[in-house]
């Protein structure tokens, strides 16, 4: 089980090592690691059994990084929609006031 997952105790989140993202906790594990990664049979028994009693946070739900952190081990860092002339959440305040997206 190691060698697929581990438990980040700093955010209280379960890490798939296979794929490097955080994996929803609950029903949200199983359907993971079965559909992702096809996992099955006394492995996916195993992991299910271990992490689906544990309260994890999800990662869904998880509030963003501070600009500047350090980022998650094992986990990537995705591109998204950005603004190139605002680096960081403070500057977006300034150059888009109202929050409109509209950037």
């Amino acid at each position: 089980m190691e060698g697929v997952m581990q438990l980040n105790e700093e955010h209280h989140m379960l890490l798939c090592r296979l794929c490097k993202s955080a994996v929803r906790p609950g029903p949200g594990i199983e359907s993971h690691f079965r559909h992702e990664h096809q996992l099955k049979g006394k492995v996916l028994k195993e992991v299910k059994n271990y992490y689906e009693m544990m309260e994890l946070a999800d990662p869904k739900f998880a509030e963003l990084q501070e600009d500047g952190s350090v980022a998650v081990e094992l986990v990537d860092m995705l591109s998204g929609y950005s603004c190139a002339a605002c680096i960081t959440k403070l500057l977006l305040k300034v150059h888009d006031p109202e929050g409109n997206g509209l950037v």
